[in-house]
């Protein structure tokens, strides 16, 4: 006797939720990395203001350093006392400990 399924039963049965399986499938294509370093690179202005940001010219992570270029030398003088304060507040803004350094140039 052929027992016949339907679709509809099959999905039911093998549903799961799409917040449950994206781990997984991050990990196992390997994008976890890229993906933490793009929030990182994101959250910058997002830490620092509008208006430091707007004083920002280039920012780019590689290796757990954060390489940030500033238009203002007074801004940069200004941001190189509170580096361990940005990297915190990076890391929190990003989900992940992954900045270990803040350049400004």
């Amino acid at each position: 006797r052929h027992t016949s399924l339907c679709i509809s039963d099959m999905r039911r049965r093998d549903t799961q939720r799409l917040a449950d399986l994206l781990p997984q499938v991050l990990h196992d294509a390997e994008l976890e990395q890229p993906l933490a370093e793009l929030r990182v690179v994101r959250a910058w202005p997002k830490v620092v203001g509008q208006m430091a940001a707007s004083y920002t010219a280039d920012v780019a992570f590689r290796n757990g350093v954060l390489v940030v270029r500033l238009t203002s030398a007074a801004l940069r003088h200004e941001l190189m006392l509170s580096r361990p304060q940005l990297i915190a507040a990076i890391n929190r803004e990003a989900g992940t400990t992954i900045v270990k350094e803040v350049r400004l140039v």
